[in-house]
């Protein structure tokens, strides 16, 4: 089921819309996507460092390890094709879904009595982690690449590529500090 949204039917993003239309509907899908995944970057971060601390610092370096192994593995083998084959939108919610589990993973590990089911649980958390920020990283590079690419098209008072590119890059990074902030602030 391999997706092109450029040429999507159904989409409101395609060139017989009004210019303004298309204009808002890529604004504020460019700033969803820049607050969601935010947000969800955010909330991945924090419970590494718990990790370490919970589990101790032998046990956090073999989490962290996995992480960084299942991130390689699926960077260098399946992500490409995965966001390929689902579209960048689909891409990104699947990833998202999947970063929910991890966090539940990390529920579940500190529910968990037996010190085996603990490692199990977290180590699998680990692992899905890294699958599914990789598949995340590239879905989103695709998407804000796609949504630049329809925003450029439709906007013609953006002479200077540079410059505007440079602006929603500025956007995306705006949103990921002020959820890190929040998040990390709230938490203590």
């Amino acid at each position: 089921m391999p997706t092109n949204e450029l040429e999507d039917e159904t989409s409101p993003l395609l060139p017989s819309a009004p210019k303004n239309m298309v204009i808002e509907t890529v604004e504020r899908d460019f700033i969803m996507m820049c607050f969601v995944w935010s947000f969800g970057m955010t909330c991945i971060l924090l419970p590494m460092s718990y990790a370490s601390s919970v589990f101790g610092t032998s046990a956090g370096s073999l989490f962290l390890g996995l992480d960084y192994t299942s991130l390689s593995v699926t960077s260098l083998l399946f992500a490409a094709p995965f966001v390929e084959y689902f579209g960048p939108k689909m891409s990104l919610g699947i990833s998202c879904l999947a970063l929910i589990c991890y966090l539940v993973c990390f529920v579940l590990a500190e529910i968990a009595k037996n010190e085996a089911l603990r490692y199990v649980i977290m180590s699998f958390g680990m692992c899905l982690d890294g699958a599914a920020g990789t598949i995340g990283w590239v879905a989103q590079g695709v998407y804000y690449s796609r949504m630049s690419f329809l925003y450029h098209q439709k906007e013609v008072l953006h002479d200077n590529h540079f410059c505007f590119y440079t602006q929603l890059a500025k956007t995306l990074s705006e949103y990921y500090l002020i959820c890190y902030l929040v998040i990390r602030i709230g938490l203590g």
